[in-house]
């Protein structure tokens, strides 16, 4: 489950967080916290943040960066990446993802999430379909079923096994602390 927070500074700065919790079966639950600054055009934003993860074998820290884009037919393509620097052990961590909505609200793509570290790195890449679910009291909220492998096929940091489905539930929200002009 995941929130994202945008508060709206100026017309194109922000302040940002994003939570998430990772429930997984078959390897260690972890939370996430990211805060930071925004900055939007139409079609991209992008976010500069301090990350801290929770988990059982203690957590770490990172500095986050965030890009969307939108683009193609009536911005109906989304480029979304995510590069990581871990601050509290050496390592790179990075999430990259393209969607193209196909119909009412659904769209198909693939992704990858990978981490770069001493030893092995570990990968996981696979296809994704994700639909919008509207709004719930006042969040936009989408749905990401991902089926990811690890073409390295051995146990890796990300899933802890070869092969993983992965369900995201997203809440977003978008608010003003000033006029947006």
């Amino acid at each position: 489950m995941v929130a994202h927070l945008q508060a709206d500074i100026s017309q194109h700065l922000f302040l940002l967080t994003w939570t998430n919790l990772n429930l997984r079966s078959q390897t260690p639950d972890n939370s996430n916290l990211f805060a930071g600054l925004g900055y939007r055009q139409k079609s991209w934003w992008l976010e500069g943040m301090a990350w801290k993860q929770w988990g059982p074998s203690g957590g770490l820290w990172g500095a986050d960066v965030r890009f969307r884009k939108q683009f193609g037919v009536r911005g109906k393509t989304v480029l979304y990446f995510e590069p990581a620097p871990l601050l509290s052990q050496k390592g790179f961590y990075w999430f990259l993802d393209c969607d193209t909505e196909v119909w009412n609200k659904f769209s198909v793509g693939a992704e990858t999430e990978n981490i770069n570290r001493p030893g092995p790195d570990a990968m996981a890449v696979g296809p994704r379909i994700s639909r919008s679910l509207g709004r719930i009291g006042g969040f936009d909220v989408s749905g990401t079923l991902a089926f990811r492998f690890d073409p390295l096929q051995h146990p890796g940091f990300i899933s802890g096994h070869p092969h993983e489905i992965r369900l995201y539930l997203i809440f977003s929200r978008r608010f003003a602390l000033t006029d947006r002009k």
